[in-house]
């Protein structure tokens, strides 16, 4: 009987601690620095440059994935994706987002020519000029969304290529971003 009982108090234990470690685990991956894939890199240096880069999109969401930049001042945010920016780096950013409107939902004065096709089908999915998208406030620089689109499962291969933009663009580092946007559930 006495066996059972501590049976039963171990196994209590042991399901008791078991979320515990994977909420230790949880806050260990998305504090991690994350390295930028090569070909996610983007820095155009003429008109008319092509970024070409795979991704997968393993499940049906009932969200639509978005393909946005994430755009930086200083290259380390920009290639490992941290939570938090030099001291200075905000406000140089701020600075240069306010040239072009409001800091908020600021333009980035950029031309894009988007094409996504599916791999399997050869389907071309989007195939979009975009012109001064705006862009949202992140803590660490600012996302610029490109496209959102309902995506389903499979390969897909995304070509942007560069038609444009402000010469400041040289100062700042960029990365594209394919996810599907958080919506609290």
């Amino acid at each position: 009987m006495k066996s059972k009982r501590k049976l039963c108090n171990l196994l209590l234990k042991v399901l008791l601690a078991i979320p515990i470690l994977l909420s230790i685990l949880y806050w260990i991956a998305i504090n991690l620095p994350r390295e930028v894939p090569k070909d996610r890199i983007f820095n155009p240096t003429k008109i008319g440059d092509v970024f070409t880069f795979d991704v997968k999109v393993k499940k049906k969401s009932h969200y639509q994935h978005t393909l946005a930049l994430d755009v930086y001042l200083n290259e380390y945010y920009a290639t490992k994706r941290t939570g938090s920016t030099a001291k200075g780096d905000d406000e140089k950013l701020r600075s240069y987002f306010l040239e072009y409107g409001s800091y908020r939902r600021a333009p980035l004065d950029i031309k894009l020519d988007i094409l996504i096709i599916n791999k399997q089908t050869s389907k071309i999915i989007v195939n979009k000029v975009i012109k001064n998208p705006e862009s949202n406030v992140a803590g660490f620089g600012r996302t610029v969304s490109l496209i959102s689109e309902y995506f389903e499962p499979g390969e897909y291969t995304i070509k942007v290529q560069y038609l444009g933009g402000s010469p400041k663009l040289k100062e700042l580092f960029m990365n594209f971003y394919f996810y599907i946007p958080y919506h609290g559930k």
